[in-house]
């Protein structure tokens, strides 16, 4: 039970930063888009 809240924890994270992900680039932000996406990369790699 408790690797499985971890495991949707980390899923929820990923999601949130690719939504902000998505935010900065319909913002132009370019550079931030890109780190969120990079977080949510990390993200998923601890997942795997």
């Amino acid at each position: 039970m408790r690797q499985r809240r971890r495991l949707d924890a980390f899923r929820a994270a990923a999601k949130a930063a690719r939504e902000v992900a998505g935010l900065y680039a319909k913002q132009g932000n370019a550079a931030s888009s890109r780190h969120y996406e990079t977080v949510a990369q990390q993200l998923d790699e601890q997942i795997e």
